[in-house]
């Protein structure tokens, strides 16, 4: 099971990037050093330092270290623990629109929301949505500041059938896409487990949000509610997951939060659009 939803990445060979050509007249020289910093990142094949991206762009590392840290505060890069940068997962996983797509505002609106949502409950939140693949990944997350937490990586595909991110983004599936993904999660399950999934996203439907124990492991449970783009499709789902017995005590409060703070993401997300991908990403608000 596990292999079928292994990510499959293309290496690519490392470069050396050649000197930066003379600027044409009018072109801003800070901004044309971001797109090269975002460049240069999309094709490395391992997270690079601020000395490394000073090097290989010609410019200053005082510059370098201002615009990564630029970068990283947008949600664009992320940075390791080593102070070494690379490319946010969302913007090199299969049908990423990379930066110049809904993918920036998606995340730059949804990560200040999740700060105030991991304020509210205490618990760690995650941003998820649909791959070409039919499987989810989890694109963002603010882990919680409690000692024993739940913590994700990103960018790894996960079942869409047994999350509860996954459940939402089926639930408010299209009829376009629907059919295909419900299809693509019915696989390997016996009729006994498609008919309690087919009577679960039933039940999400009518409330809204969905509910998934053990989501992760045998000690975690989740809610997640959909975000909306301004077409009213379901192009992502918010999640809070929490440790089991944390969870229970308060799980009235965390999934109101949650419901909430994905409608606040949804109503600042409401002068975009997203055009769905050929893997089904296109979700509604049926």
């Amino acid at each position: 099971m596990a292999e079928r939803y292994a990510l499959a990445v293309n290496i690519v060979q490392d470069f050396e990037r050649p000197p930066i050509p003379e600027r044409t007249p009018g072109a801003v020289k800070s901004a044309a050093r971001v797109l090269d910093i975002l460049e240069l990142l999309a094709v490395a094949s391992t997270p690079l330092g601020v000395s490394e991206v000073a090097r290989r762009l010609g410019m200053p590392k005082s510059s370098a270290h201002m615009l990564l840290a630029t970068l990283e505060q947008r949600g664009y890069v992320i940075d390791h623990p080593d102070r070494r940068f690379a490319l946010h997962p969302a913007f090199i996983s299969p049908g990423s629109t990379w930066v110049g797509g809904f993918s920036g505002p998606l995340l730059r609106i949804a990560r200040s929301v999740m700060h105030r949502l991991v304020a509210a409950t205490g618990e760690s939140a995650l941003l998820a949505r649909l791959r070409e693949d039919l499987s989810i990944e989890y694109i963002e997350k603010v882990v919680s500041p409690q000692p024993v937490r739940v913590d994700v990586e990103l960018g790894v595909p996960r079942p869409v059938d047994s999350t509860s991110s996954g459940q939402v983004l089926l639930a408010f599936a299209s009829a376009e896409s629907g059919d295909r993904l419900l299809a693509h999660a019915f696989a390997g399950l016996d009729p006994k487990r498609r008919q309690i999934l087919v009577e679960t996203l039933a039940q999400v439907r009518v409330r809204g949000f969905a509910m998934v124990s053990h989501a992760s492991s045998t000690y975690s449970f989740g809610v997640a509610a959909p975000i909306r783009d301004g077409t009213g499709n379901v192009v992502a789902a918010l999640n809070v997951t929490a440790p089991s017995a944390r969870f229970h005590q308060a799980s009235d409060r965390v999934t109101r939060e949650v419901v909430l703070c994905a409608a606040t993401i949804s109503r600042e997300l409401s002068g975009y659009s997203t055009m769905p991908p050929s893997g089904g990403q296109h979700v509604s608000n049926a």
